[in-house]
């Protein structure tokens, strides 16, 4: 792999002074991660696709609670019905599925 130039006139005067007849350096980093990169283009899109899903999921999931909250709040349920509602959304959560 071969490492950018960097003008010698940019370098503090210390570093000046070590590399004043040129130097090389080897780089920290392997040459075969792009090649071994341990998934596939495939695999890396369903990942993307599976991460944007259970972001809807949870936000959904999110509004559900907020209604609920509110309902619960106003006295329009009670302690136990919105418990139980709470309870059902987080199940078709953890279920992969909403209404």
């Amino acid at each position: 792999m071969k490492l950018p130039e960097i003008n010698f006139d940019d370098l503090p005067d210390e570093v000046k002074a070590l590399v004043e007849g040129g130097a090389e350096f080897d780089s920290i980093v392997d040459g075969n991660i792009a090649i071994d990169f341990p998934i596939g283009p495939e695999e890396h899109k369903k990942m993307k696709i599976d991460s944007a899903r259970r972001l809807v999921l949870h936000r959904r999931w999110v509004e559900e609670m907020e209604v609920l909250y509110k309902r619960y709040e106003s006295g329009k349920i009670t302690r136990e019905e919105a418990e139980r509602l709470a309870k059902e959304a987080t199940d078709r959560k953890k279920e992969g599925r909403f209404s």
